[in-house]
């Protein structure tokens, strides 16, 4: 009995880290190109759209009063600054987003950036999600977006 029990414990846990994990996915935005190069990928996993930019993501993982983000930039070789902001949203009452939390994350000379998994404590009972901006700087500046969907926190 004690091992059905376990089983049935571990196979909930699993369901439920497998319903929680989320890819960066956004709506729609606006594209704009000036003497920055600006982009915004619906799928949250970017594809090759600037000079250097290659790719980035960002991801929410929900759980009991944090949400784990992560996220990386991607260059399609070394460049001289690559960087990622990650931010943290809760769904009001009116099913608006407020700010929770954010940080930035740099590099110079390289070609890659990955935050790894950042905890971040925050209230339970509501909806999150993140947002991206993954910037690579030159000579030239690429700037893309990355917003996830929401995920709950118990």
């Amino acid at each position: 009995m004690k091992k059905k029990i376990g089983v049935l414990f571990l196979v909930t846990v699993m369901l439920v880290c497998a319903q929680s994990f989320v890819l960066a996915n956004g709506n729609s935005a606006d594209t704009s190109i000036d003497s920055n190069y600006s982009a915004y990928s619906p799928e949250g996993i970017l594809q090759p759209n600037g000079v250097y930019l290659l790719a980035g993501q960002s991801v929410i993982l929900g759980g009991t009063g944090l949400v784990k983000v992560s996220g990386y930039t991607e260059a399609f070789s070394d460049v001289a600054e690559i960087s990622i902001q990650l931010s943290v949203y809760r769904q009001n009452s009116s099913g608006g987003w407020d700010y929770v939390w954010s940080n930035s994350y740099t590099r110079y000379n390289t070609y890659r950036i990955t935050t790894g998994n950042i905890n971040v404590s925050v209230a339970s009972g509501y909806n999150y999600k993140v947002k991206g901006v993954h910037t690579i700087r030159n000579g030239i500046t690429e700037t893309t977006y990355t917003e996830s969907n929401a995920v709950y926190a118990y």
